[in-house]
């Protein structure tokens, strides 16, 4: 029964204390201790980059794929002033959520020797289209997987870091509560102390009065 009063007593002086503590720079209150552990605390932040920041990161990589991705490809022969041949190949893949690969592609083919099944027009050809899968990965494929798979590991180290974190700051909390225990008890003796001074110098006056007997200075 001590300790469940005790608990009470201190959190009952912690609210009648607290604005004295926030106007006291060498005192720091109970939600801004909490705060700057979780903020600022080494094995606090270690738990939040091996974790959260590491799963996010693996998120942010997998939507990578999902991304618009460039090519170019450039290939040339000359040879004593003649071109063999020049083959040019570029364009842009989109990679959508569904599934379905859109590409824009461009190739312009020119040359001596360049084979006739890869005659283009003068100024090239542009080609537009896409691949949707039919029956495989129409559901799902590898890059969806993965992101999806990254999401799931964000929400398990989330989980994680709560269970971790919840850990460290229950003892933090005991430790904080030790410290405004003694700290409380440290000002009820200074104050006793600067109360017994003030009776002393109290006493020594009305003796030099002569208001009371010397004896009292004494005992005070």
């Amino acid at each position: 029964m001590k300790q469940p009063l005790l608990h009470i007593l201190l959190v009952f002086l912690y609210t009648q204390n607290l604005q004295y503590a926030q106007g006291n720079d060498s005192i720091i209150s109970f939600s801004a201790f909490i705060q700057n552990i979780i903020q600022y605390h080494p094995y606090i932040q270690n738990i939040n980059i091996q974790n959260i920041q590491q799963s996010r990161a693996y998120i942010t990589k997998n939507r990578g794929y999902f991304d618009l991705k460039t090519y170019y490809q450039f290939n040339q022969k000359l040879f004593q002033s003649k071109n063999y041949y020049s083959i040019i190949n570029g364009g842009v893949k989109i990679p959508t959520w569904i599934g379905a690969d859109i590409r824009a592609e461009y190739n312009y083919n020119t040359g001596l020797y360049i084979n006739s099944s890869e005659y283009l027009p003068p100024n090239g050809l542009w080609s537009i289209g896409a691949s949707l899968p039919v029956l495989k990965n129409l559901f799902i494929d590898e890059r969806r997987w993965q992101l999806k798979y990254a999401k799931l590991e964000l929400k398990i180290a989330e989980q994680e870091y709560n269970v971790q974190l919840l850990d460290f700051l229950s003892d933090a909390i005991y430790r904080y509560w030790q410290w405004f225990e003694a700290f409380n008890k440290y000002l009820i003796i200074k104050n006793a102390t600067e109360v017994s001074r003030q009776r002393l110098l109290a006493t020594i006056d009305a003796t030099s009065l002569g208001d009371i007997p010397s004896i009292d200075t004494t005992e005070t």
